[in-house]
């Protein structure tokens, strides 16, 4: 639904210089990784996001996450992070943050990254079906988005952005735990 709504916002190039990185290492993460336990990686994943965010809302700009190989990275890392612990988003959302995009432009680069992304990841990883508590928060969360992305100032939907990161490192870091 998002999709269908900002879509057409999206800037093919700029998805696709994020997405062709992370399609390459998706596979290449969960080959790598099998059999392997990946708490310490994951731990470690987290608190880099952590503190990356915290580094990022004080103000500090990284001018290498502009620039065609901090989407590289970006993509990357979303990949081994979505591998190691579902949690893939803080990487592009960090990038994001820096992009300089529109907000409109923001929702549909990364609708159109994360669908595909997210496709990919299950299907190289197996696919597991979300229970119904999952695809209420999934509908609760999906109406909300919906309805307030429209209405944020840039600066509301940078933090955002930011605080979505951060709950992923959170995440991330707890789950190793």
């Amino acid at each position: 639904m998002p999709l269908l709504r900002d879509g057409r916002h999206a800037l093919p190039g700029e998805v696709a210089r994020l997405l062709v990185p992370a399609l390459v290492c998706t596979p290449l993460a969960a080959l790598a990784l099998r059999g392997v336990d990946t708490r310490w990686l994951a731990l470690a994943a987290g608190a880099g996001v952590i503190i990356a965010v915290c580094v990022l809302a004080s103000g500090v700009r990284w001018s290498r996450l502009r620039r065609p190989e901090g989407a590289v990275a970006a993509g990357a890392a979303g990949a081994l992070l979505n591998v190691v612990g579902g949690v893939g988003g803080p990487p592009i959302g960090l990038y994001a943050a820096h992009a300089g995009w529109e907000p409109a432009t923001t929702r549909g680069n990364l609708h159109a990254f994360f669908i595909l992304h997210n496709t990919a990841t299950a299907l190289t990883l197996g696919i597991v079906l979300p229970g119904a508590p999952e695809l209420a928060a999934l509908a609760a969360g999906t109406a909300t988005g919906m309805l307030l992305a429209p209405r944020l100032p840039v600066a509301a939907l940078r933090s955002a952005v930011l605080g979505a990161s951060l709950l992923g490192g959170i995440a991330l870091t707890v789950g190793a735990l």
